[in-house]
This record gives C-alpha cells, sequence and structure tokens, in this order.
C-alpha cells in the first residue's frame, strides 16, 4: 500500500499545484504511483470564470484531450457515470459501480477504455454553484482492481484536493495593492502565510493566526514568524529566500515540507512552503510585482472537513442531503430541521428518502446509528472536540513571551 512519508509527498506536491500551475502534473505523477496504477487524470470546472478551468492528465499519453472530445459521446452511455453523478464526493471503485460484464459489454469500454488500456478506475467527483472537479486514477489490465481499502486512502485526499483547487484559485487572483481575494482565506481550515523572500509577513489568515495563539510552535509577531525550534526557523526561511530569489530567475522549485515540533509534545504541525508566481500571468488575473512565498500549515487537530462535507465524502450525499443528515444526528427532529434549513417538510423527508437509500438504512435511528458508527465520522467527532478544547483553553490562558 502505502507509508506516510509517501503520503505526505503527495500532499506536498498536491499544495505545490495549488501555488503554481505547472506542478499539476508532479501531483498526479506521485498520486499514481501512491495508487500502483498507470496513470491519472484532473479536470477542474469553474462556474464563475471559465479562465480558471483546467484538464490534464499523466501516464496515459496515447489519450489526448482532442481524443476525449472526439468520444464525448460515448460517455453518457458509459455505465459507470450514473453511479458516480448519484454519489458525488465519495470515491468510487468501477467495480463498486457496474458488474464486469456489463462494463466490457459497453461501447465506452469497447471503443475507448479497452483500447486506451484502462481497465480498473477509482474515482471522485465534486460539483457546487460555482466550481467542480473530477480526479480519477486508472490502472491496466495487468493490475489488479482497486480495494476498499485503496477508495479510504482516496478518501483522505478528497477534503485536502478541494481545498487545494480553491486555493489554486484564490492565489491566482491575487492583487496585493487593492487587498482583493486576501480576505477569501479566511474561509480556509489550514493556515496561510504570504511572505516576501526575508521572511517578512505579508499577510495570514484567520487559521494561521489561531495556530499562532495557541503558542505551541509557531508564532506571528510584528510581521515575523518563528518556530519552536531556531533550526526549523532558519530552514523554512532559508527555504523561502532561494525559492523567491529562483522564482525572479524564472526557475520555480519544488515545494519544500516539514514538520514543526510543538513544545507540548502534540502531533507537529505540518508545513509545506511554495513559490506564488505565474498563475496570475498564465490567467491574466491580479497583479503580483514580485514573487512571494506561501507557507501551509495544517494543524493535525483542527478539522478539515465540516460535518455535511463528511457526509458527502462517506456516502454521496448532496449538500442538502448532507445537511438534513447532519441535523438528524445532532438530535433535530424532521420539523426542526425543515424550520432550521427554511424547506418544507416533504422536501426534507424526501432528502431523507434518499439518504437511506445511499446508506442502506430504512429508518432514522438506523440512519442515525450507522453515521455515529462510521469509523471516520466518530474521529472527525474527536478531532472537533480536542480542536474545541484546545481552542477554548489558548483563548483562556495568558500569552506567553
Amino acid at each position: 500500500m502505502t507509508d506516510t512519508t509517501q503520503m505526505a509527498r503527495v500532499f506536498a506536491r498536491l499544495f505545490d499545484a495549488a501555488a503554481d500551475f505547472d506542478k499539476w502534473p508532479l501531483f498526479l505523477e506521485n498520486l499514481t504511483t501512491m495508487f500502483e496504477a498507470r496513470g491519472a487524470n484532473l479536470m477542474h470546472f469553474d462556474h464563475a470564470d471559465n479562465r480558471l478551468a483546467f484538464s490534464m492528465q499523466y501516464g496515459y499519453d496515447n489519450i489526448s484531450l482532442t481524443k476525449l472530445e472526439q468520444l464525448a459521446h460515448l460517455f453518457p452511455d458509459d455505465p459507470r457515470i450514473a453511479y458516480a453523478m448519484r454519489h458525488a464526493g465519495m470515491p468510487v471503485t468501477c467495480r463498486q459501480c457496474v458488474d464486469e460484464e456489463t462494463l466490457h459489454a459497453s461501447r465506452v469500454y469497447k471503443e475507448f477504455l479497452g483500447p486506451a488500456g484502462v481497465e480498473y478506475t477509482m474515482g471522485v467527483h465534486f460539483m457546487d454553484e460555482s466550481m467542480g472537479y473530477a480526479l480519477s486514477v486508472m490502472r491496466g489490465p495487468e493490475s489488479q482492481p482497486f480495494t476498499r481499502a485503496d477508495s479510504e486512502l482516496f478518501g483522505e485526499l478528497v477534503p485536502s484536493v478541494k481545498r487545494a483547487i480553491e486555493l489554486h484559485k484564490r492565489l491566482a487572483m491575487l492583487d496585493f495593492e487593492k487587498r482583493m481575494a486576501l480576505e477569501t482565506f479566511d474561509t480556509m481550515p489550514l493556515g496561510l502565510v504570504l511572505a516576501a523572500s526575508d521572511g517578512r509577513v505579508f499577510f495570514a489568515n484567520r487559521a494561521a493566526h489561531e495556530i499562532s495563539a495557541n503558542r505551541d510552535g509557531f508564532v506571528i509577531a510584528n510581521d515575523r514568524f518563528s518556530v519552536h525550534a531556531p533550526d526549523q526557523t532558519a530552514k523554512i526561511l532559508g527555504y523561502i529566500r532561494q525559492a523567491v530569489e529562483s522564482a525572479r530567475r524564472g526557475e520555480i522549485l519544488t515545494a519544500e515540507g516539514l514538520p514543526i515540533t510543538r513544545p507540548s509534545g502534540e502531533r507537529p504541525y505540518e508545513a509545506v512552503i511554495a513559490t506564488v508566481w505565474g498563475n496570475h500571468l498564465r490567467f491574466g488575473l491580479g497583479q503580483l510585482d514580485d514573487p512571494v512565498a506561501v507557507l501551509f500549515i495544517t494543524d493535525p487537530d483542527r478539522p478539515q472537513e465540516a460535518p455535511p462535507e463528511i457526509l458527502q465524502r462517506l456516502y454521496g450525499l448532496t449538500p442538502a442531503e448532507a445537511k438534513v443528515v447532519e441535523l438528524l444526528v445532532a438530535g433535530n427532529s424532521v420539523a426542526k430541521a425543515s424550520g432550521i434549513l427554511k424547506l418544507s417538510e416533504h422536501t426534507v423527508r424526501e432528502h431523507l428518502g434518499v439518504a437511506f437509500e445511499k446508506t442502506g438504512t430504512k429508518r432514522q435511528a438506523e440512519l442515525i446509528k450507522r453515521i455515529l458508527s462510521a469509523p471516520v465520522w466518530v474521529a472527525a467527532r474527536q478531532q472537533r472536540e480536542k480542536f474545541a478544547e484546545a481552542r477554548a483553553n489558548s483563548t483562556l490562558a495568558p500569552a506567553s513571551n
């Protein structure tokens, strides 16, 4: 399967791609390696600004985008698509969607997948009012089908892929003169710091300031940041200087990732340092007079997904269905959920009926029991409780100098 080092490398490549468009193929390459696949592809749709849409792949050089466009008429007959669309947000495998005989009998397999050497696929797609993406990995006939363990591991990447694509869009739209788009980073659950080559902080989002307020290994003060271990501070600042100076010469370095130790003994923060330069030129958006370093910092105890997002990933619920289920799991009645969501009780019950089908349950009590016993939900709940407790303690405790 994989190890933590390999997973950390994939995450580093993912956030590197968020800062530099040209690094997406490197992320797909690392993703392909992690899942012992032959290739991977990623498509991003942006309803608000089509300039930010993109599509790319790794490992299947024989499948050009032109060829995909020519074969687009086959995709509505793809027996995998109906299942995947109905379970948007949830990682699914091809054999989970359809049996082998049905897939092999389809036109999309006979005319496209088979000749291209695509036998097994695993992917996820997400769509909301403003954007959408589809990410998949593919294996050839010489390989084994993707397993449930593969799907669960793939699911761990889903929230980060969504965040990285959101960051990709927002970083491309940066405009320091007008300070536009910077406030939108405050909604992100991971810390983000934008710094000059000398380490001076231009901007830090809310999550970064909350991590700093804990005084547990990472601190922002007087437009500077420092970490607990002096050698780690020197290493980060050195890489920032090197990355920005290289970008000025036209060379974009690969992102660097490292853990940040914490005096409390809690799990280290994970940091990734990349360079923001070139996306705004590619897309004709924003203004940057000089390359800027971006430091992504993740608190392992900070929830990376909201409860509805977890439900979407686990069971392929739509955002509306997930919100209904979340309220019911929290102890609300259908009538109360109707009032909170400003929907009719009939609509709430319709969402609930679909949720029964997708979760394989028949009654509300059975549905709630299934959600509450799901390992991912339990772990996420514990994570939220731990983060809330730590946040309360950091608010009550006086800041140390």
